[in-house]
C-alpha cells in the first residue's frame, strides 16, 4: 500500500519530508490560518479599511469573504487542490514566495478586466495557478504521467481543478451553489487571471527548460 501510494502521489526526490523543503504544506496551513483569521477576528477592521479606500480590496480581498462562509470554504478548497501539488512541487519556502506575490497580480487582472477595484478574491489567484500547473504538466509530461501509476494523480488532479473551476458559490446559503463551468468560466475575475496564468506560465517553463538545456 506504501509502495502503491508513493507511486501515484511522490516523487522520488519529491516525497513530503523535512528534507527536501516539504514542510508538512507550511505555506498552505499558514494561508488557511490567515483567511480564517481575517474572517473571523479581523473582519471588522478590514472592512472599514477598504471603506475609507476601496484599493485596499487588491490585497485583502484574497483573504476576507463577503460572501460567506460556504465562499470561504470554497476557496480554502482551490487552494489545498492546487497546493497538493505545487507546494510539493516547488518546495513549502518557495511556493509562499511564489504564492503571495501572486495574490495583487491576480487580482489586478480582474480589475483591469472590470475597470472596478470592489470585486477579485482568492479564486482569482486559484484559476492564475491551474493554468500554471497545466503548463508544469505539459512541460514534466515524463516525470507525472510515465509508470505505472504514476499517471493517476495527474488525472485527479486535472479533474479536481476543472469541477473548482466550474463550481458556483451564492451568498451566505446553498442556494444557487453547483456547477456551472461555462457562465464560472467566462466570468472576468476567472478569465481575467487564467489567461494571465497561461502567459507567464508558458513564459516561466521555457525560461526554466532553456535554463536547464544550457546546463546539460
Amino acid at each position: 500500500m506504501k509502495k502503491f501510494f508513493r507511486s501515484v502521489i511522490n516523487l522520488k526526490d519529491k516525497e513530503l519530508n523535512w528534507f527536501n523543503c516539504n514542510f508538512c504544506y507550511a505555506a498552505t496551513i499558514l494561508m488557511i490560518c490567515i483567511m480564517l483569521i481575517c474572517n473571523f477576528l479581523l473582519a471588522t477592521p478590514i472592512q472599514n479599511l477598504i471603506n475609507q479606500d476601496i484599493r485596499w480590496n487588491m490585497i485583502f480581498c484574497s483573504f476576507w469573504y463577503n460572501g460567506g462562509n460556504f465562499h470561504l470554504l470554497g476557496n480554502i478548497m482551490g487552494l489545498i487542490t492546487l497546493s497538493v501539488f505545487v507546494e510539493r512541487h516547488f518546495g513549502s519556502l518557495k511556493y509562499a514566495l511564489l504564492l503571495f506575490p501572486c495574490i495583487p497580480i491576480a487580482n489586478l487582472a480582474c480589475f483591469a478586466m472590470l475597470n472596478y477595484w470592489g470585486v477579485g478574491g482568492f479564486s482569482c489567484v486559484e484559476y492564475f495557478w491551474y493554468a500554471n500547473i497545466i503548463w508544469l504538466l505539459i512541460f514534466n509530461f515524463k516525470t507525472y504521467f510515465m509508470g505505472k501509476f504514476r499517471w493517476i494523480f495527474p488525472v485527479v488532479l486535472i479533474g479536481v481543478i476543472l469541477i473548482m473551476m466550474s463550481w458556483a458559490w451564492s451568498g451566505d446559503g446553498m442556494n444557487g451553489v453547483g456547477l456551472d463551468f461555462c457562465n464560472c468560466l467566462l466570468e472576468p475575475q476567472h478569465y481575467g487571471p487564467f489567461i494571465i496564468g497561461i502567459c507567464t506560465g508558458l513564459f516561466a517553463n521555457l525560461y526554466n527548460f532553456v535554463i536547464h538545456k544550457k546546463a546539460k
